[in-house]
């Protein structure tokens, strides 16, 4: 796992850890995910700023699960 994280955010790194826990089993969204996988990777600019961007990010899934909780600061 630790080979294949390069990811920009904490939400990443959990993604990338559950769909390598839970791979898909429907070709077509095996496909699907591979096709946006390659479309990046043949775009490097827009993998920049998106990475760029993503950097930039609070953990978005975390805040809300504290807002969910009642538990969220200012």
């Amino acid at each position: 796992f630790a080979t294949l994280n390069q990811c920009q955010t904490a939400m990443g790194t959990r993604l990338l850890r559950d769909w390598l826990g839970q791979p898909l089993h429907h070709r077509f969204e095996l496909e699907a995910r591979q096709a946006s996988v390659q479309a990046l990777l043949d775009a490097p600019p827009a993998l920049d700023d998106i990475r760029t961007h993503l950097a930039q990010l609070s953990d978005l899934e975390r805040l809300a699960q504290k807002v969910a909780q009642g538990s969220a600061m200012p």
